[in-house]
């Protein structure tokens, strides 16, 4: 996902008209090389456009659309954010609830000069669980393309037992594998996979029907081939 800043007139503006100012700065993240191909949506004054750029693979002339399908990736973090917010909203948990709370019978988490790990710790990357777990090549293939294909919640919940924090909660450090554990505990909880608890609390509500984990035919054909850096 790219986002794109640009400079908006602060009055009111048909947003058809942003193009003129959109055009010169995606377009030179094409002609650069530093992207293939990517979509910009403009929402102004009750208006909508989408707007596409490059191609959806190198070579294919391809122009991507509002149908194109791509992977986000990290945007997932924030996706579990408003999961997380919209179960606070509902007193289903609260952002000081230890981590502990939510977590099977049987697995620990660690703790560091008697402080806890929260759900809010986590959600804003202060937890102290490192970026990576150190056990993602145990016990499988390992794929460096696709690291977590054969990471299992097994393996989640083996590092998280004989992990030591080297500093209590409180310090940001990003954390690929703490947020990846609150998804899959908030989802547990409710009895349901990741993707079920993401369509009944996001992609529903907000009709989007192109937003999933495991993509159907048509999605697969309207896939925009992933690149590395």
């Amino acid at each position: 996902m790219l986002l794109l800043p640009f400079l908006m007139s602060p009055a009111p503006a048909d947003a058809r008209d942003l193009q003129k100012q959109i055009d010169p700065l995606a377009q030179s993240l094409i002609d650069d090389g530093h992207a293939v191909g990517f979509v910009v949506g403009v929402y102004q004054d009750g208006q909508q456009q989408i707007i596409g750029y490059g191609e959806t693979s190198k070579g294919s002339g391809e122009k991507p659309d509002g149908k194109t399908v791509y992977e986000i990736g990290s945007v997932t973090k924030a996706m579990t954010g408003v999961i997380l917010a919209d179960m606070v909203r509902r007193g289903e948990v609260n952002v000081n609830d230890p981590l502990q709370r939510i977590l099977p019978e049987g697995v620990k988490a660690p703790i560091a000069d008697d402080q806890p790990i929260t759900l809010e710790h986590i959600a804003t990357h202060t937890s102290g669980l490192p970026r990576l777990p150190d056990n993602m090549g145990l016990f499988g293939i390992y794929n460096p393309m696709n690291p977590y294909a054969s990471y299992t919640p097994e393996k989640m919940y083996a590092f998280l037992k004989d992990h030591k924090l080297r500093r209590p909660p409180g310090e940001y450090e990003y954390s690929n594998y703490a947020m990846g554990l609150l998804g899959h505990e908030l989802a547990r909880l409710k009895g349901m996979t990741y993707e079920e608890l993401f369509a009944d609390r996001i992609a529903g509500p907000l009709d989007m029907q192109d937003t999933s984990v495991k993509l159907s035919e048509s999605q697969q054909r309207r896939l925009a081939k992933p690149y590395s850096e």
